[in-house]
């Protein structure tokens, strides 16, 4: 663990070892369906289908929003969609394999990012050895964690990994400009970090996050020794964020209180989203300590919350991230490194678990939060190898134990890439953990009906309609309307007209 190595070889061994590994875990999903909002999204969203490298199909491709007809829409990774479709058409192949590079290549940049960081604040020599160590390990237990699954072999979710890739390259060329060497030409690296979080943002939007980070980063990480500068950074960074974010929303949604209108549709109010999110926060931290196979889905039921005492968890939830919060803050100055990482964890759940009407939960969203979550973890494993570095009895289990926990991530990565191979491998999985959504048994309905099974399409559609849990007010309305083709097709009219 403390051996040195050169940042040219460092390089080369992370391609090649996040590269065999990640192949190994995700080669067989490589020719798994297309899902759910992947229907929309790109198999029936004909303004992705180029059929040609002219200007009017690329600018087909770049406005191409599906709820939106004709409207500017993630642009970065429509393009991305657009040239797969180029190249292979509706072929699932080459889309995964591209989703699959994507994250090969975040998770190279994570290393980069923490090496480069780690070696920002090593002491000399006899600290800058460690850097590597822990990089790698905190990298690798990001990249083989199954809660990935989500957004690297599902479609669509190319948005959340490629702003993800993006937004990891942007951090990694902001610690390049604290390197003392790069000194007097920072501003190549600055260029590059404009460019990164331009195309983050043009993959998905939460990358609005970015600036943010960077101001949390100089705070707490590198920026210590110079307030006034640290001021100044803080400053432009933040003012840019929300300079951004509140022109993209005037222009996007034509107003800055737009989701209070679009909470119509939802099940849920906003009162109840927000007290509902930090349980469901806790909940992502113990798919991320307990990544245990049977516990991931594309479905998880989660009561909702009516009131900070109902459930009675509710409150406890919302008093654990105060508290956690208010921790990290006052031991920043101590442990800066661990105070970054965790507040950066929380911090990229902010546009995704706040105000926005969106759905409440799902797996992907942690894709960029989780980057440095296991970095406390991989710099608390290494401390102790290194007291115990004299019993080499102590040396082998602690090393017999990492080598478990990685394999047992791995295999559950593996485990939950059998899950995606098709509609009905994924919704019946999902039955298990969530029963009470209508949506799963709504869409085990379509897949029965596509496979000509009828019966067994019928059973699931009435479930459907008898099932408590629902996304969207308007989901009963779409069961009925496939249940009475159904009925059509079968040449039962009277039960199509109910």
């Amino acid at each position: 663990m403390g051996i040195s190595v050169s940042p040219c070889r460092s390089i080369v061994f992370s391609v090649i070892a996040f590269a065999v590994i990640l192949f190994s875990l995700y080669g067989q999903a490589l020719n798994s369906a297309w899902q759910f909002d992947d229907i929309t999204n790109i198999v029936n969203n004909t303004g992705l289908h180029l059929k040609s490298l002219s200007a009017e199909g690329v600018k087909k491709a770049l406005f191409s929003d599906p709820g939106r007809p004709g409207g500017l829409y993630r642009p970065v990774a429509c393009i991305t969609f657009a040239l797969n479709h180029y190249l292979g058409g509706l072929e699932v192949f080459g889309y995964h394999l591209v989703n699959l590079l994507i994250h090969v290549l975040c998770s190279i940049f994570l290393f980069l990012f923490i090496y480069q960081t780690l070696q920002l604040l090593s002491e000399g020599k006899k600290e800058a050895h460690k850097a590597y160590a822990i990089a790698l390990l905190s990298s690798l237990f990001w990249a083989v964690h199954p809660i990935q699954t989500q957004a690297v072999t599902y479609h669509v979710q190319r948005m959340t990994s490629l702003s993800g890739l993006f937004y990891i390259m942007g951090m990694y060329f902001y610690a390049r400009t604290k390197t003392s060497e790069e000194e007097k030409k920072p501003i190549f690296w600055i260029v590059l970090v404009v460019i990164a979080f331009v195309l983050a943002f043009g993959s998905k939007e939460n990358a609005i996050m970015m600036p943010v980070s960077l101001v949390l980063y100089e705070v707490l990480v590198v920026g210590r020794s110079k307030p006034r500068k640290k001021m100044f950074v803080a400053i432009v960074l933040l003012g840019t964020t929300i300079l951004l974010g509140m022109l993209y929303v005037q222009w996007k949604k034509g107003g800055l209180l737009f989701f209070l209108l679009e909470y119509e549709g939802r099940p849920f109010s906003l009162g109840q989203r927000l007290l509902t999110e930090p349980r469901i926060i806790l909940f992502y931290v113990s798919l991320l300590l307990y990544p245990v196979p049977g516990r991931f889905s594309v479905a998880h039921s989660i009561e909702l919350s009516t009131s900070l005492f109902s459930p009675a968890s509710t409150w406890i939830a919302i008093l654990v991230l105060i508290c956690a919060v208010v921790l990290l803050i006052l031991t920043a100055k101590r442990h800066p490194l661990i105070s970054f990482s965790f507040l950066f964890f929380l911090l990229n759940h902010v546009v995704e678990s706040t105000v926005l009407p969106l759905e409440l939960v799902f797996e992907h969203r942690n894709y960029v939060p989780s980057m440095l979550f296991f970095l406390p973890f991989a710099v608390w494993f290494y401390k102790i190898l290194e007291r115990y570095r004299a019993i080499k009895v102590m040396q082998a289990v602690l090393s017999g134990f990492l080598i478990f926990v990685l394999i047992g991530f791995g295999h559950s990565t593996y485990l939950r890439n059998l899950d995606w191979k098709n509609p009905r491998t994924l919704w019946t999985a999902a039955l298990l953990k969530a029963p009470d959504q209508l949506r799963v048994h709504h869409n085990l309905g379509l897949y029965y009906q596509e496979q000509g099974r009828t019966d067994m399409a019928l059973e699931e559609y009435k479930k459907a309609l008898e099932s408590p849990v629902i996304h969207r007010k308007n989901e009963p309305f779409i069961t009925n309307y496939h249940l009475g083709t159904l009925y059509s097709e079968l040449g039962d009219r009277q039960q199509a007209k109910l």
